[in-house]
């Protein structure tokens, strides 16, 4: 969804379409911003995962692998995915529900499920 810019002129706006507009507008860049900051969030986890993969030390001192490591140890642990093993269809439990942990929501991202 594009931004739609704010008028330039609010000759012939009522106070209440112009306080809307302004609303809707605020409304779309927080959106934005939200949307930035997940993909931020996406983009330092698949570096984390594809510096974990080829890491060999098992104490290696960098902030993104031992994040990366919980992270990965988070996921395997948490209660969704020991749920959704349990079923024949594990993926549609994952993306399905509306109340979705934020584990499994990021998780979906990086993997690229939709």
């Amino acid at each position: 969804m594009s931004i739609k810019p704010l008028p330039l002129s609010t000759d012939g706006m009522t106070t209440p379409t112009l306080a809307m507009a302004m609303e809707r507008h605020r409304l779309q860049l927080a959106n934005d911003l939200k949307k930035r900051e997940m993909m931020k969030k996406v983009l330092s986890v698949r570096k984390g995962l594809v510096h974990v993969e080829q890491c060999t030390d098992s104490n290696c001192d960098k902030a993104l692998c031992k994040s990366t490591k919980r992270l990965i140890a988070q996921y395997r642990s948490h209660g969704c995915i020991n749920h959704a093993a349990n079923s024949q269809d594990s993926h549609s439990n994952l993306v399905s529900g509306k109340a979705k942990c934020q584990v499994c929501s990021l998780w979906s991202l990086v993997a690229g499920a939709h």
